[in-house]
């Protein structure tokens, strides 16, 4: 999950992913040098669940940039691309699900906008 500046809304997209029916996941979150307080939101997370790793990077911009830095540290094969975006109040967590060939790199996206 690429993130930046979320400290506020993080915690939703995390429970959202906790609380699905699936328990066997890794929840990599990588933080595009957030200059609010996501950093300290997010290490309260790992904490709490062994499941969920925190990628702290210097600051970017580029959504492939973050994304690709948790995609190299992923164990799975089956991968799900989670972005946190906000629309006034309302929070939107797309979701692409992706599948990916280790060997080759490819990954095919499908996406969907999820209104909360």
């Amino acid at each position: 999950m690429a993130t930046y500046n979320r400290a506020a809304l993080i915690g939703h997209a995390i429970e959202s992913v906790i609380g699905q029916s699936l328990t066997d996941w890794e929840l990599i979150i990588a933080d595009d040098g957030s200059p609010d307080n996501t950093a300290e939101v997010l290490k309260e997370w790992v904490a709490k669940d062994p499941r969920i790793r925190y990628l702290q990077l210097p600051h970017d911009g580029r959504i492939a940039v973050v994304s690709n830095a948790a995609w190299r540290l992923r164990e799975a094969g089956i991968l799900q691309f989670w972005m946190t975006t906000t629309a006034g109040s309302i929070l939107k967590v797309g979701q692409a699900g992706c599948l990916s060939r280790p060997a080759s790199g490819v990954c095919c996206m499908r996406g969907r906008i999820y209104d909360r």
